[in-house]
């Protein structure tokens, strides 16, 4: 299936390629808490080395993937988000005024409520509302549909049952509701020349430079092609990853382990745990898992990150990757510029150390080292997109599906 790109809006991105730059993220990766630790000893002052735990590293110098993700940019994928945009600043449609009758396909202006019992329930009404009239508009079944044919300027009311399986609100579910629309308009999506070049300026020249709808097309395309080359880099990296691990052998010392484990329990608990209730019972209420359930999923993460960890440190060694200060001075530029839990370099290594600047500096080194030799066996990678399925296969597909379904029907 063809991967989709809708924007939630127009922003950057930055991705790293090892760890998530979440501050909850990073912080379960190796949380440094001397204070919560009964042996006083964090698992960076154990200063495992990667020579001694790796016992065996692949051949690194020329791995081949496959990338398995569809990452065609279509002319249907970019007129997608330029309307999404669009229709987010209310720019992407245009008022039908030779009829006033609804049908199917119509953008349609309404203020609707809904009733359950006589009553108007929570989150069920909204004025000014833009719905598009089809079956796949992706609202409860027969809520749009049953707006064919009725006519702008009048307010009529509609039998609509919410499905069995509801889940936005069980109360509803399976429930037989009346639904009241005041027809205020109906609309149709704007062609590109019907937008004015001075409302594309006034939205978008300030924070983008676009004064133009062309140069807002352009600029969507661009957008995507620069997520596609992410995606894919983030993709290969992690079938790196998953080669190195696969085909190399760590020991992992237990104790260790289990420092990293309580670490990340301890983290947990700082980040989700109040006063008002404990972990067990929150694992209970928000995972449905005991303790140990939780205990030996953090095991496993743990592991799998570890592993990673040390491979990586490993090849940093055997290739003499060292710190480049000015690069890695660039580095925490980059963390401090992206995220805005940290104010400087020493609340940032405070946060990472849980208190021990010096803990925290060696964690983030470490990353450092360990993002190097990621980027160095990338580099020397061979990277190789799917074969797209080609037309004819599709239609064979459809035609082979066709016959089944003949077939079975027979």
């Amino acid at each position: 299936m063809k991967k989709k790109f809708l924007l939630t809006g127009i922003c950057a991105a930055m991705i790293l390629s090892l760890a998530a730059c979440g501050e909850n993220a990073q912080k379960k990766e190796e949380q440094v808490s001397q204070d919560s630790q009964g042996s006083g000893t964090s698992s960076i002052e154990m200063n495992i080395d990667p020579e001694a735990q790796v016992k065996s590293l692949c051949d690194y110098s020329a791995i081949n993937v496959t990338l398995q993700n569809d990452y065609t940019i279509t002319d249907e994928d970019v007129e997608e988000n330029v309307r999404y945009i669009l229709e987010m600043y209310g720019l992407g449609t245009v008022e039908v005024t030779d009829r006033d009758t609804i049908q199917e396909g119509d953008i349609v202006n309404v203020d609707y409520t809904g009733y359950w019992n006589g009553e108007a329930f929570d989150n069920g009404s909204a004025e000014g509302a833009m719905l598009t009239i089809s079956k796949d508009s992706g609202y409860v079944p027969g809520f749009v549909e049953g707006l064919v044919g009725e006519k702008v300027g009048t307010t009529v009311r509609k039998d609509v049952t919410f499905p069995k399986d509801y889940e936005l609100n069980p109360d509803l579910a399976g429930q037989l509701t009346t639904f009241e629309y005041k027809i205020n308009g109906i609309y149709r999506e704007a062609d590109y020349d019907e937008i004015p070049d001075e409302t594309i300026a006034e939205n978008f020249g300030d924070l983008y430079g676009l004064t133009t709808v062309e140069g807002l097309v352009d600029y969507m395309r661009s957008y995507l092609e620069q997520s596609v080359e992410s995606s894919k880099t983030s993709e290969a990296i992690d079938l790196i990853k998953d080669y190195v691990v696969a085909n190399s052998t760590v020991e992992i010392p237990e104790d260790y382990l289990a420092q990293r484990v309580e670490e990340y329990k301890e983290s947990f608990i700082e980040d989700y745990i109040t006063e008002e209730t404990d972990l067990e019972t929150y694992l209970s209420e928000n995972y449905s898992m005991t303790l140990d359930d939780a205990m030996a999923e953090w095991k496993t993460y743990e592991e799998e990150q570890i592993t990673v960890e040390l491979l990586f440190r490993r090849i940093a060694q055997l290739e003499g990757i060292e710190i480049d200060e000015e690069e890695y001075a660039e580095f925490i530029q980059n963390f401090l510029s992206s995220s805005t839990a940290f104010t400087d370099e020493e609340t940032m290594y405070e946060y990472f150390g849980s208190g021990n600047k010096e803990n925290g500096e060696t964690y983030l080194r470490q990353l450092y080292i360990t993002n190097k030799a990621i980027d160095l066996v990338y580099s020397k990678a061979t990277i190789s997109e799917k074969p797209a399925e080609s037309e004819s296969s599709e239609s064979t597909e459809s035609t082979e599906s066709t016959e089944a379904t003949e077939s079975t029907e027979q």
